[in-house]
């Protein structure tokens, strides 16, 4: 009864707030939270559903495309339907791009090992789409899909200049996926593939990311991507596949 007396109290407290800090507040949350918010009371409704909010959340995930749809929006802005009817066009077009190099990384992933190249590959399609760290979050570190898409993702975060990366925002989006655990195995030969014996080393996306500035697997991925020597992970403590899973969706936008 407690608990719940200071929800609704919050609650009235933020509804007697200006209605231009509601706004600002509202577009600082995330789309899940935006969609769950909206469903709690009419008054959230019509703000969550406002066309300034679904601009600053465009705005905040594709900052480098929004001038794209300034102008194409503006015939909509009366119905304060315009930026969230683009953003939920743009996630689905962006979902069915991610859930293409998904499939090309399974398929690649002979016995669950892929090499390195393959990865290289697909970390210059994501490049050349434009995708960001939001999309990489929501589409790529997630455990519907397996640890070599998420390591696919961890890559295009390190490797990809304007993407704005914290070592703390990767460990926590690893954390909140609930992938933080995950192990790969990493093979390296420092001559030619058919000669020496391979080095290797069992190292999780957690360990990665923590040291994703430095480390020996780290400094063995780099020198991989660029053709110094052969690599080849293969993912560790599979769990039962899900196929290809279908995207996350965040409400009804």
């Amino acid at each position: 009864m407690g608990k719940k007396l200071k929800s609704t109290t919050k609650i009235c407290l933020l509804n007697s707030l200006p209605n231009d800090i509601v706004l600002k507040i509202a577009s600082s949350l995330q789309v899940a939270d935006v969609c769950k918010l909206s469903s709690s009371s009419r008054f959230w409704r019509e703000i969550c559903e406002s066309d300034c909010i679904w601009k600053a959340l465009y705005r905040k995930r594709w900052p480098e495309i929004v001038s794209d749809h300034e102008d194409s929006s503006a015939h909509d802005s009366q119905s304060h339907q315009g930026w969230r009817k683009i953003y939920r066009c743009k996630h689905e077009e962006m979902a069915i791009k991610a859930a293409s190099i998904i499939k090309y990384v399974e398929e690649n992933s002979r016995f669950d090992t892929i090499e390195i190249n393959c990865l290289e590959e697909a970390i210059g399609y994501l490049d050349s789409e434009k995708f960001g760290i939001i999309d990489v979050k929501l589409l790529f570190l997630r455990p519907e899909v397996s640890v070599l898409v998420n390591l696919m993702g961890l890559f295009y975060c390190w490797l990809v200049d304007g993407v704005p990366l914290t070592e703390e925002s990767l460990l926590e989006a690893l954390e909140m996926a609930g992938i933080s655990e995950r192990q790969v195995w990493v093979k390296w030969w420092m001559n030619n593939q058919d000669e020496g014996i391979p080095r290797d080393k069992l190292v999780s996306l957690k360990g990665l990311a923590a040291r994703y500035r430095g480390g020996k697997v780290v400094d063995v991925f780099r020198r991989g991507l660029i053709g110094e020597f052969p690599v080849k992970i293969s993912a560790v403590n599979l769990s039962p596949r899900h196929g290809f899973a279908k995207l996350q969706t965040w409400g009804n936008f």
